[in-house]
C-alpha cells in the first residue's frame, strides 16, 4: 500500500515536470516563430536546429505522460542537462533554457562580478563560436538543476520498486 502511494507521488511529480517542459517547448517554438523565422530564409539549417531543440523538449515531456516512465525519465534528464550550465566563454558559448529559471553565476558584464544573478520566464537556444564581443559568463540555472536532481531520484526510486 505504502509503495503505491510512493509511485503515485513520484508519479504525480513526473507529471509536473512533464506540464512544465511541454509549456517551456511551446514558449520556445512560440518565440522561434515569432521572433526569428527570417533564419528560415538566411540560415534554414540553424532555423531547423532551434526548431528540433523545442521539440525535443516537448517529445520529453510528452514521454513522460505515458506508461514508458524509465524513458520520458532518461530524456528529461537529457534536455535538463543541456539546461542547468548556461556559458560563454572567448567566444564560445551555448545558452538554453526552456521555461524559467534562476541562474546564478559569474560575468564580465557590465565588469567582473563574482556573484550574479537572473530569474526569468523565457524559452532560449542560442550558441556561439568564434564571437567577437568580450561577454564572457558561466550560469548555473538551479530550477533545471533542482529537476534534474529530481528526475534522479525518481529514477532511482522506480527501479527499486520494479
Amino acid at each position: 500500500m505504502l509503495k503505491n502511494k510512493k509511485k503515485q507521488y513520484y508519479i504525480a511529480i513526473l507529471y509536473i515536470i512533464a506540464v512544465y517542459q511541454l509549456v517551456g517547448s511551446l514558449l520556445g517554438l512560440f518565440f522561434l516563430f515569432k521572433d526569428s523565422f527570417l533564419l528560415l530564409f538566411g540560415y534554414p539549417l540553424v532555423f531547423i536546429l532551434f526548431l528540433i531543440v523545442f521539440s525535443y523538449g516537448g517529445y520529453c515531456g510528452g514521454m513522460l505522460f505515458k506508461q514508458e516512465k524509465l524513458k520520458g525519465i532518461n530524456l528529461s534528464l537529457l534536455n535538463q542537462f543541456f539546461q542547468f550550465v548556461q556559458f560563454k566563454l572567448f567566444g564560445f558559448g551555448l545558452d538554453y533554457v526552456s521555461g524559467t529559471y534562476l541562474a546564478i553565476g559569474l560575468t564580465n558584464k557590465p565588469n567582473l562580478s563574482l556573484y550574479y544573478y537572473q530569474a526569468d520566464l523565457r524559452s532560449v537556444f542560442s550558441f556561439s563560436f568564434r564571437g567577437t564581443d568580450n561577454e564572457n559568463f558561466i550560469l548555473i540555472n538551479l530550477i533545471a538543476l533542482f529537476i534534474f536532481l529530481m528526475l534522479l531520484y525518481i529514477k532511482k526510486k522506480f527501479k527499486k520498486m520494479n
